[in-house]
């Protein structure tokens, strides 16, 4: 690739928007006019419609400048990769230059969102690295109704555009996916306090937070939204046992469950272990169970929960119930369940047992 191409190839596109899709992250590979050649696609970004560049660190001033100071008038799809992007350089998003924008993906390392107070269509968005204020999550979720996927880094501190008490509710309508990466001292409790999630069908959720202190801003949001969820991944979530417990509660439809620093007890298996009419037991259809901190539980009682999730012939519900097919408990153990028969039965059928 090189600036004469550059310049023919621009030429011959006339004014028809442009759809690129370029890897640049070996800088030295392509020579000193790499600045330039990348420069010149900028130049016609006024035609950009899909974006998809990989470009090294030194140029990502160049490739994100259009979102603060242009128009961008045809573009749906933008993604940029940056290998190690810049930690102390801040680049502004302005979505009200790009109104037609359906997803948006960057790993610039900190990223400001500008809608103008204006809502917008965008259906993806996924900043990752750095990321993004807690502010401008909150933006996120009152800006874009649209929404359908989230895929988001949040830097460290406080929001100050939400008042202490939970007042207007917040709703989704077709937010289904959600992965959220927060630092430690950002704590989204007074966002999820208010909002209403009900198509939400995944949730990852990783929280870097000091001390032990039960985090109820999850139950409540699963209380108030009851979603068909299917996956529940939570990292370092504050929450308790009993709050664990409640939360799933409210997601009969979970399939996939995964919890690190949550510790769990009989109680949690309990909760999870069902009977043979399928009235009694949470989320009667998991087929993935993983809980790092379980190393405290009972050898019978996880036999017992096991088995329970195993479909049986002589079983009166086999219709209503999913085969148990992977579980992960950290340091718990195995060898202490797997000399049971059954359990070994299980394995033998294409169960999976394994340790984190």
């Amino acid at each position: 690739m090189d600036l004469d191409a550059t310049a023919f190839w621009i030429a011959r596109s006339g004014l028809r928007p442009l759809s690129i899709g370029i890897n640049l992250s070996r800088y030295r590979a392509y020579g000193p006019f790499l600045p330039q050649i990348l420069g010149s696609i900028v130049s016609q970004s006024f035609r950009w419609k899909d974006i998809e560049m990989t470009i090294p660190v030194e140029l990502e001033s160049i490739l994100l400048a259009p979102f603060a100071a242009g128009s961008l008038p045809h573009l749906a799809n933008f993604t940029s990769t940056i290998p190690n992007p810049s930690s102390t350089t801040i680049h502004f998003l302005a979505l009200h230059s790009a109104p037609r924008l359906q997803l948006l993906q960057s790993c610039a390392y900190h990223v400001h969102i500008d809608f103008r107070g204006r809502p917008h269509d965008i259906k993806s968005l996924r900043i990752t690295d750095g990321g993004i204020s807690l502010d401008d999550l909150v933006f996120c979720f009152t800006h874009c109704p649209l929404l359908s996927d989230l895929v988001v880094s949040v830097r460290s501190g406080p929001t100050t555009i939400l008042p202490c008490e939970p007042s207007t509710t917040i709703e989704l309508a077709y937010l289904r996916h959600v992965t959220l990466s927060l630092s430690t001292g950002a704590d989204p409790g007074l966002l999820f306090d208010r909002l209403l999630l009900r198509a939400l069908i995944s949730l990852d959720l990783r929280m870097d937070v000091e001390g032990t202190a039960d985090w109820p801003s999850l139950k409540s949001m699963l209380a108030r939204s009851r979603p068909t969820l299917e996956v529940l991944m939570l990292d370092g979530v504050p929450i308790f046992e009993t709050t664990l417990t409640e939360c799933i509660s409210y997601t009969p439809a979970l399939t996939n469950l995964a919890t690190t620093g949550v510790e769990c007890t009989d109680t949690t298996l309990h909760a999870l272990t069902l009977d043979e009419s399928g009235t009694r037991g949470l989320c009667p259809l998991l087929e993935r169970i993983d809980l790092e901190n379980a190393e405290d539980c009972s050898p019978n009682v996880m036999i017992e929960m096991i088995l329970s999730r195993r479909t049986r012939p002589e079983s009166a519900n086999i219709t209503t119930r999913q085969r148990l097919k992977h579980l992960n408990f950290g340091l718990f153990e195995l060898d202490n369940i797997r000399s049971n028969p059954h359990i070994a039965e299980c394995e033998k059928d294409g169960m999976r047992l394994s340790n984190y």
